[in-house]
């Protein structure tokens, strides 16, 4: 599912489902419109977009506001200067009159955070974001939203790219393929949507392992499935593997909304089935 404040999705990324969700909305009183959709994990397939208004009234004293957020560190309620910068690059922040938690780039400007799931994915605790009075002497950056971090597990098969670069990957294992252009990902069957945004940090765990240029099959360690079949397979040395239960998939760390569907023309001899 994804949820966003603006209806182009422009905040937002794909995360997994959940019957409940905590949101930030945009600051100030007024009405606020949530915008929800939610993808297929089988299929692929997207839903019509949902949305609600939310109508916020008032605005607690500073006081009651502090009061309701979570805890912040009471031993670095501010920070020195580092290297030219009011704030520490690398650390978030808030204002005591504030719910808007921010983090702080390398180039001295701030980005929000805009839900606790992409927080989390930095940061082990809201006790790590430190109240500040220098907020306001920071730059907003041009890029607006936070990528997913360095903690976040993009999970086997994601297709993921970081903000200052073009380039796709293709996640496998502990390896990452560059997919070298537009023609070579919509020829295998890649869907732009499955694009994650994530931090440069998390990009460099993953081993480099080559290009992907060839667009009659897909590397070693895909996992496909034919249209008019529900059966899932892996890769393996160029012959294609049946991964026979969903417990058996769960269990490997695979996910369903990365499996992709092949033409029938694309075809693998039979390997040793997965259970």
């Amino acid at each position: 599912m994804a949820i966003s404040n603006y209806s182009d999705f422009k905040d937002s990324s794909w995360e997994k489902y959940a019957e409940t969700a905590s949101w930030v909305l945009q600051p100030g009183a007024g009405s606020k419109t949530v915008y929800v959709k939610f993808r297929s994990s089988g299929t692929g397939k997207t839903t019509e977009v949902v949305s609600g208004k939310i109508i916020l009234v008032s605005l607690e004293s500073p006081q009651e506001e502090a009061k309701a957020e979570p805890e912040t560190s009471k031993d670095s309620v501010e920070d020195e200067a580092t290297d030219g910068c009011a704030l520490t690059p690398g650390s978030a922040y808030k204002t005591s009159s504030s719910y808007g938690v921010f983090y702080v780039t390398d180039d001295c400007t701030k980005v929000p955070f805009k839900n606790p799931t992409v927080f989390y994915t930095y940061f082990n605790s809201w006790n790590e974001v430190k109240v500040t009075t220098k907020l306001g002497s920071l730059k907003n950056d041009p890029l607006d939203f936070m990528p997913f971090g360095p903690k976040f597990d993009p999970k086997y098969g994601a297709l993921v790219k970081i903000v200052k670069d073009p380039k796709v990957y293709l996640l496998l294992g502990n390896k990452k393929y560059w997919i070298t252009d537009e023609t070579v990902f919509t020829s295998l069957k890649y869907q732009w949507d499955w694009i994650e945004d994530i931090d440069k940090a998390l990009l460099d765990k993953y081993e480099t392992a080559g290009e992907i240029t060839d667009t009659s099959k897909h590397p070693d360690n895909t996992l496909i499935k034919y249209k008019n079949s529900p059966k899932v397979y892996k890769l393996l040395e160029g012959k294609k593997s049946w991964i026979t239960t969903e417990e058996a998939f769960k269990e490997l760390g695979y996910r369903f909304d990365r499996v992709v569907t092949v033409l029938d023309s694309e075809v693998y001899e039979d390997g040793p089935d997965i259970e």
